[in-house]
Parts: structure tokens; C-alpha cells; sequence
């Protein structure tokens, strides 16, 4: 399923992730370069090791009641961003990604884990703010949130919407953690995307949102999503296939269906989440599609991966570094892997006053692979 071009105003944005309780604390600690809050979490036997994880520091033994907080906060943040209410955006549509959704609460509370299903966190929701406009769930592995995006922007387009509050959220539970594990997936250590010593991805936390509308925000730069594309890359569950053609088809429908050339775009948010062979495969795909004037970054050592929330709380991220004046470099990055044949940005990129092209990819699991383009214009 491909996005027409029709472009939706990015108007609102909300992150809350291992960088920072808010947009604007998170931006702080990328722009300073300090340290995300990570902690470790004791894999069960027969891994038995402690894994760094990105965590989210706000502390609350109840799983639902953290969620149900972090929730509150972040829409409440998207909607101030917004310039609308949340009593102005309820009766509108919202959509809530998540690969995990309250897996974290079945594993506190078992007899809670057999009411679970894919709409649970959206009736939590429902009830906790009164939202009275359609609530819908998107669940597509580690997609989950772009593909909520891309549904939103064609709602507005169709005119089923005005606008269009989209929610990734993915929370700490030991599943997710025992299973990236079991499949020798996770490093020790730290991400170290696109670095010759990378050994694997950590994990992370995050709630993020936009609201997305068919008109602009009234007082702040315009930020347009231009369009995007979803592919289905069936060679493996859980990687690329190596030669990066999977990228290519990607992002040459992501550039169609938005309206861009290649030589548009000023910056790319890759995957790179630390993986010996995907990061290499991705990086194949966008060489052969991009020059070197293009600047290539991984947010992963800020975040972590944080599964059906990355789509969501890495455009964010960037979205918010970007209305302060900067593109974020890849943290971690030590030496650069002699075999890839791009060279990542390390360092922040400053921005010049004026219009830039960005595009954000998300390369998932079971072969589901997104990505978008959103224009970014000068300050007034």
C-alpha cells in the first residue's frame, strides 16, 4: 500500500523516551551530546547476563499506571504543540501503534493477559480521556508507528479526517526482552550502529505523537508529510536481503510517491540499529540511490530500539532537533565499518534557513519495511 501525494501538516509533536520527559528535554540531551538513561535487566537462563536497555526514567511499580501517566503526558504535549486542545482533538480520530501493547501488564498480572487484544491500550485510552472519535490500533512489528502515520495522512486525504492524533507507544516487558535475546539478537553492551565493532541492537522504551492535520500550525514553520511507502521484503523473518534491493525498491516508492528526486533530500534517518548484517545491507541500498552531499545518521544509540514506538519517537526526535536549528549525528559511532560503502554523519549538521527534505526509515521484522519524506521549511 503506497501513499498518494497528498501532503498533511505535521502541526503537533509529543516524545518521551530514555532522552527526556518532553520533546524539549530530549532535544537538550541530543544537541549537549549527554547520555541517555539506560539500566540493565537480567536475561533468564541459560542467557543469564545483564542487557543494557534505554529506559524511560519515571519510576512506577504498576505497569497500567505508568502507562496510563506516560499516555497523559504525551498527549497532552501533543496537543499544546498543536495549538488545539485536547477537548479540540477527542473528537477527531487517534490512532494507537504498538508492537507490544500491555504485554507489560499480562506479566504483572496474569488474569489481566487473558482480556488482552489489539484494541486494549486504545479502550485504556477511550475511558481515560473521554475520547469520543474513532480509536483504532495499528500493530505491524516494529512499522507499527510510520504505517499509523501513513494511514493518518490518507484518511485526511480521502477526507474521513481533519485531523488525526497518532500515538506510538511500546513499553518495557521481559518478553520482548527474553526474545530478542533467545534469538542472539542484543548486545552486552551499546549500540554501536554502523561501527565495525557493532554486536547487536538494545532495546528501549518510548511514547511519542503527532498530530497531523489538514491545516498548517498557525505560528510555527511549515512541516509537511509528504508521502511514503510500505514494502513487504519476504527473503528473511528477520533481516534484509544482503545485496540491499529491498531499501532500493523502498525508498524509490517512498521518493515517487512524494514527489522527490533523490538529490532533494538533505537528510536520511536510517534504521542502523546495530545488526552485522542489516546495517550493511541498508547501507548498500541507500548508496546506490543517494550521494554523498546527502547526510546519513542513526538515532538508535539515543533511544535504543524501541519496537513499534521508533517510527514515532525517532521522527519526533529529529523533527524537534530540526526546529532547533540542528540534524542529530550517530551516536556511538567510534570507527565506521571499512566495508560500508557510505560514510554516516557523525557530527550534528547545522541547517541553513531554508527548505530541507527528510526521510525517515523503519526496517522491521517479518520483512515490513517503511519509510517517509517530510519537508521542513525556513523559520520566519
Amino acid at each position: 500500500m503506497n501513499t498518494a501525494h497528498f501532503p498533511a501538516h505535521i502541526r503537533g509533536l509529543s516524545h518521551i523516551s530514555a532522552c527526556g520527559l518532553s520533546l524539549r528535554d530530549a532535544v537538550c540531551t541530543v544537541q549537549n551530546q549527554q547520555a541517555p538513561h539506560i539500566v540493565s535487566h537480567r536475561l533468564p537462563p541459560p542467557l543469564d547476563y545483564d542487557a543494557p536497555y534505554y529506559a524511560i526514567n519515571y519510576v512506577n511499580a504498576d505497569w497500567q499506571q505508568r502507562k496510563n501517566y506516560l499516555l497523559t503526558q504525551c498527549l497532552t504535549e501533543c496537543a499544546i504543540s498543536s495549538g488545539l486542545s485536547i477537548d479540540a482533538l477527542r473528537t477527531h480520530t487517534i490512532l494507537l501503534a504498538s508492537s507490544a501493547l500491555n504485554v507489560g501488564a499480562g506479566e504483572q498480572n496474569f488474569p489481566h493477559l487473558q482480556t488482552l487484544n489489539l484494541s486494549s491500550i486504545a479502550n485504556d485510552l477511550c475511558t481515560l480521556l473521554d475520547w469520543q472519535g474513532p480509536a483504532l490500533t495499528i500493530s505491524t512489528a516494529c512499522t507499527s508507528s510510520l504505517n499509523a502515520l501513513l494511514f493518518a495522512q490518507r484518511l485526511i486525504a480521502s477526507g474521513g479526517a481533519e485531523h488525526v492524533t497518532i500515538i506510538g507507544l511500546d513499553l518495557f516487558n521481559r518478553t520482548a526482552l527474553a526474545g530478542f535475546g533467545g534469538m542472539g539478537l542484543l548486545s552486552a553492551n551499546n549500540m554501536k550502529p554502523f561501527d565495525q565493532q557493532r554486536d547487536g541492537m538494545v532495546l528501549g522504551e518510548a511514547v511519542a505523537g503527532i498530530v497531523l492535520s489538514r491545516h498548517p500550525h498557525p505560528n510555527k514553520p511549515s512541516c509537511l508529510l509528504l508521502g511514503g511507502a510500505q514494502f513487504l521484503d519476504k527473503a528473511h523473518q528477520t533481516g534484509l536481503k544482503e545485496d540491499g534491493s529491498s531499501v532500493i525498491t523502498l525508498l524509490q516508492q517512498c521518493l515517487a510517491n512524494s514527489g522527490l528526486q533523490s538529490s532533494d533530500i538533505t537528510y536520511i534517518k536510517a534504521q542502523a540499529s546495530g545488526s552485522a548484517l542489516n546495517d550493511l545491507a541498508e547501507a548498500q541500498g541507500l548508496a546506490m540511490l543517494f550521494d554523498t552531499n546527502t547526510k546519513i545518521a542513526s538515532l538508535k544509540a539515543y533511544l535504543g530500539h524501541c519496537l513499534g514506538a521508533s517510527g514515532l519517537a525517532e521522527l519526533t526526535l529529529l523533527l524537534g532537533c530540526a526546529e532547533a536549528g540542528f540534524l542529530p549525528g550517530t551516536r556511538g559511532l567510534q570507527h565506521a565499518d571499512p566495508l560500508l560503502p557510505l560514510q554516516p554523519l557523525r557530527e550534528h549538521f547545522l541547517l541553513e534557513n531554508q527548505t530541507h527534505h527528510l526521510l525517515c526509515n523503519i526496517l522491521g521484522f517479518g520483512g515490513s519495511l517503511s519509510s517517509i519524506a517530510v519537508r521542513i521549511g525556513p523559520k520566519q
